[in-house]
C-alpha cells in the first residue's frame, strides 16, 4: 500500500497516522482518493497500543488495520468508479464502505444508495436503499 498526501501527522499515542490534503492511496489496481485519511495500525501483540506505528527498534512497520476517509472520497478499480462523502476501509474484511450520498458507475450502470460496501477481492457489492439506472451498451 502506498499513501501520498500534502501532510502527514503521526499520532503515536493513538496508534494512528493522519494524512491531510490530496490523499491518494494505491493498492494493486485499487486507487482511493480523499481530503483526509486516518490510518489505524494492527497490534503486533508484543507492544502496548501506545507504541509508534513505525518501530525503529524492530526495523519494521506494522500493517494497516483500518482507514477512515473523509471529504470527496473517490474509488477507482478497473472500470468501476465510486464516490461519497466518507468511507471506511477494513483490511481484515477486505471491504470499503461508503456513506454520505454514495454512488458508483460500472459498465453500463449507475447505482446510488444510502450505504455501499465493496468487498474488493471478491468484486462483490452490497448497497442499501439502492437505485439503479441501466444504460444499454452502444454497438461500435
Amino acid at each position: 500500500m502506498t499513501i501520498h498526501s500534502d501532510r502527514m501527522v503521526i499520532q503515536g499515542a493513538e496508534d494512528r497516522i493522519r494524512f491531510e490534503g490530496h490523499v491518494s492511496i494505491q493498492r494493486g489496481d485499487l486507487t482511493i482518493e480523499a481530503d483526509q485519511a486516518e490510518v489505524e495500525f494492527e497490534s503486533d501483540g508484543r507492544k502496548p497500543k501506545t507504541a509508534a506505528p513505525f518501530d525503529p527498534a524492530s526495523n519494521r512497520a506494522r500493517g494497516v488495520s483500518r482507514i477512515e476517509l473523509t471529504g470527496h472520497v473517490e474509488l477507482r478499480q478497473g472500470a468501476r468508479r465510486a464516490r461519497a462523502e466518507t468511507g471506511v476501509y477494513d483490511q481484515k474484511n477486505g471491504s470499503l464502505t461508503l456513506s454520505g450520498h454514495p454512488e458508483t458507475w460500472d459498465a453500463g450502470y449507475h447505482v446510488t444508495g444510502r450505504l455501499m460496501t465493496f468487498f474488493l477481492a471478491e468484486r462483490r457489492s452490497v448497497i442499501e436503499e439502492s437505485r439503479v439506472v441501466i444504460e444499454p451498451q452502444q454497438a461500435p
